[in-house]
């Protein structure tokens, strides 16, 4: 981690190092703060293993993750994977916010299955977000097994409104994110019937939208009417019906150009999808073909 402040700056913060029985809670706070910094302060760091939750109280920043840049404005919560090379700085001639950094092994599983980050949204005033944050910088949290309950309990419950006030974000912009959405959904789609001979997660298709995978699925359903997997494989068929009527190519071939993994795999979806075999479809195809 680099940080190379320009006067005026302040920080204020505390830092917990826990070991042993702490580490078997599923969150914890590994150390939280308050800074005041000016022009030129900057962070910048990658392969931290946990995640910092900063809120800006006044004046600006932005960050950089994967090359991308987001503005953090007043008001503005933003979650920042550490694992992952960012760059944050003050955006303009001063920036107040507050920090807390959480680690654990609850916290991956619970972020990849909730958002897509970095996760960046706007709380309400009287959030309760707000106060478990002024609960952790102003709480002394004990070295002690009552102390690990309190910090995983504090981060569960940060975590719980986050969740919340995303939620709530969603319903107040539905028809803007609808839209969005929609946009992002034939993005996707373009994606798969461009890339379907390799290998696609579902990562690599909500990576540049910015929307939760649960959104993101719940909205690709809504639209495709099945699931990404389910359009995957039909754009993946409907290429191997291509290659099986204008080419001589084996079905271990086809099934490795079509992206399915063995041929078995190949052959199993086929025969679901279109109700016969490759071998028959091609047969009946060429003795089609003869006859004329």
């Amino acid at each position: 981690m680099v940080r190379r402040p320009v006067p005026p700056l302040v920080n204020v913060g505390r830092a917990y190092f826990y070991t042993g029985a702490a580490q078997r809670f599923p969150f914890q706070v590994t150390s939280c703060g308050h800074f005041v910094v000016g022009e030129g302060f900057y962070t910048e760091r990658d392969k931290r293993e946990d995640y910092q939750l900063l809120h800006t109280l006044e004046g600006a920043g932005y960050l950089i993750v994967d090359g991308v840049r987001r503005e953090i404005p007043t008001g503005s919560y933003v979650m920042i994977d550490c694992s992952r090379y960012h760059y944050y700085a003050v955006n303009g001639n001063h920036w107040v916010y507050d920090y807390v950094h959480l680690a654990g092994d609850g916290m991956k599983p619970f972020l990849d299955n909730a958002f897509t980050l970095p996760l960046l949204f706007f709380p309400s005033e009287d959030t309760m977000l707000n106060s478990y944050m002024s609960t952790i910088l102003n709480t002394h949290i004990q070295d002690d097994i009552v102390g690990y309950s309190q910090a995983c309990a504090l981060g569960a419950s940060i975590l719980n409104e986050i969740v919340k006030e995303c939620a709530r974000s969603e319903q107040l912009n539905a028809k803007e994110i609808g839209e969005q959405g929609k946009r992002n959904i034939e993005g996707a789609l373009l994606f798969m019937r461009c890339h379907y001979m390799e290998t696609i997660t579902l990562d690599d298709l909500v990576r540049e939208t910015y929307m939760t995978k649960y959104h993101f699925c719940h909205r690709f359903k809504q639209i495709t009417g099945m699931s990404p997997y389910q359009f995957l494989v039909r754009v993946r068929i409907e290429n191997a019906r291509k290659l099986l009527m204008n080419c001589d190519d084996t079905l271990y071939a086809i099934a490795e150009q079509c992206g399915f993994g063995d041929a078995g795999s190949f052959i199993r979806h086929f025969k679901r999808i279109t109700g016969q075999t490759p071998g028959e479809l091609r047969a009946q195809y060429r003795k089609r073909i003869g006859e004329e």
